[in-house]
């Protein structure tokens, strides 16, 4: 997903639906520019505690698309959105928006995941899967020699497949 001011429009729900965006958090420069410039204070600072910039820009990149999307449900300007927060961290829209949407945010690598609905919580889950390149290693600390050859003989990608 990429929203640019010439995709500016507004977003409709139905009290039934839950609407997801997936969006990649690797941006080009103006990009991440643009949705900065939507962020709270709050949300700058905790961008300049990330120690590796790939991960500042891509915590930029995930908020400011969550802005975006939100303020285009709510017909605002993203960055006039407010949040609280639980006791957990999790955002919530602040009360002047009187639970007029839910949702929620989760990323992992380079992407962000997105979930809106008007009527109910609602939750998304995101994970990178990294390849297992020691998993013959790991077989032989498990497994007996002759499954350990199995799995070698079938290769890494139709190992991962057994049953």
């Amino acid at each position: 997903m990429s929203l640019t001011p010439s995709s500016a429009g507004s977003f409709q729900l139905t009290p039934d639906e839950v609407h997801s965006w997936c969006a990649s958090l690797d941006v080009p420069p103006e990009t991440s520019a643009r949705l900065y410039a939507t962020l709270t204070p709050d949300e700058r600072t905790r961008s300049a505690r990330f120690q590796f910039e790939r991960d500042q820009q891509r915590f930029i990149v995930a908020r400011g698309v969550l802005r975006d999307l939100l303020g285009r449900y709510l017909q605002i300007q993203p960055g006039k959105i407010s949040f609280v927060y639980n006791a957990f961290g999790k955002p919530d829209l602040g009360p002047e928006f009187a639970n007029r949407l839910k949702f929620n945010l989760s990323h992992s690598a380079g992407l962000a995941l997105i979930a809106i609905a008007t009527a109910s919580d609602v939750g998304v889950d995101l994970e990178y899967i990294r390849a297992q390149s020691d998993y013959a290693d790991i077989a032989r600390r498990f497994f007996s020699a002759a499954e350990v050859d199995y799995l070698i003989a079938l290769g890494h990608r139709d190992a991962l497949l057994l049953p």
